[in-house]
């Protein structure tokens, strides 16, 4: 069993569909353990992703389960609230990715943009082998290889940050439900932390300004920069504030004392049909705080 977490994040790495739960063996092992066998035990599991596949596996590995490592059970037991660690996380985790690749780009001679390119090139190929251009043209918007190609170039920032984002919320969350040594007792928080979590307040200004910037300003705007990096912007914000919709629709399944089966049916729902509520609900919550409202009543 003590040799567990000298395998267990690189294993499920290596998952294809379990590699969100990577940082979390990681991340309770930090705290339950001094901080040299911690790093000892991420080098094992990194050595292990390197052997099996690969040093571009590694530097995913390593940037995004060595940086949540590093930061996130240093925070918590510094008594830093749980929205502030998640942001400084995310925050780290985006600068040490860019620091890398810039380096990358220098050593090999080449930009960013023409990295992503030759990557996005090999998997809009196989893309236009396997799909027709209906299924094309439903998913995209378009059926073009050059059209779809230049949509997931502009898309790829944001579709970074928000799978960062996603992967640090499921794995604060596990760790504070584990709750090793009462670390969440320390932050003053109870089981249902998570039904209270709130995006502070001065996120609503870069929201305002993304949207203004993505539906007022021309497209042809500084070269169209304007418009890429505000709709950027926009889905970064959109998955800041769904986790506050889901925040909230979790306090109402709570008070509603819905568990079980039928809170996963209705997570399921929403998920699949009601996104947009939710999102929107996360964001108005700041002006109209929807649980104050049912605690009232």
């Amino acid at each position: 069993m003590k040799a567990i977490p000298f395998f267990l994040s690189g294993t499920l790495f290596l998952s294809g569909f379990f590699a969100w739960l990577a940082p979390f063996p990681l991340l309770l092992f930090r705290i339950r353990a001094p901080f040299w066998m911690a790093m000892l035990a991420f080098l094992s599991n990194a050595f292990l992703v390197r052997i099996l596949a690969g040093p571009s596996s590694l530097s995913i590995y390593g940037i995004v389960v060595g940086v949540l490592m590093l930061t996130i059970p240093s925070l918590l037991e510094r008594r830093v609230s749980v929205a502030r660690t998640g942001m400084i996380a995310w925050v780290a985790v985006t600068l040490v990715a860019l620091a890398a690749i810039a380096t990358d780009s220098m050593l090999h001679g080449s930009t960013l943009l023409k990295q992503w390119s030759g990557q996005v090139d090999g998997m809009v190929q196989l893309l236009t082998q396997e799909l027709p251009a209906e299924s094309r043209f439903e998913f995209f918007g378009v059926s073009d290889a050059e059209e779809i190609k230049t949509i997931i170039l502009r898309e790829m920032p944001s579709g970074f940050l928000v799978v960062i984002l996603a992967v640090i919320w499921a794995n604060l969350t596990l760790l504070l439900n584990a709750n090793p040594f009462g670390i969440r007792n320390g932050l003053g928080l109870g089981r249902d932390f998570f039904r209270n979590f709130k995006v502070s307040e001065y996120w609503v200004w870069p929201s305002i300004a993304f949207g203004i910037g993505w539906l007022l300003v021309p497209e042809t705007a500084l070269n169209g920069w304007v418009s890429v990096v505000s709709a950027n912007g926009v889905r970064v914000m959109m998955a800041l504030y769904l986790i506050q919709g889901i925040s909230i629709l979790s306090f109402f399944l709570d008070v509603w004392k819905i568990a079980g089966f039928f809170r996963w049916v209705v997570f399921g729902m929403v998920f699949a049909f009601m996104m947009p509520v939710i999102v929107t609900a996360g964001f108005f919550d700041l002006w109209f705080d929807f649980r104050s409202k049912l605690r009232q009543s």
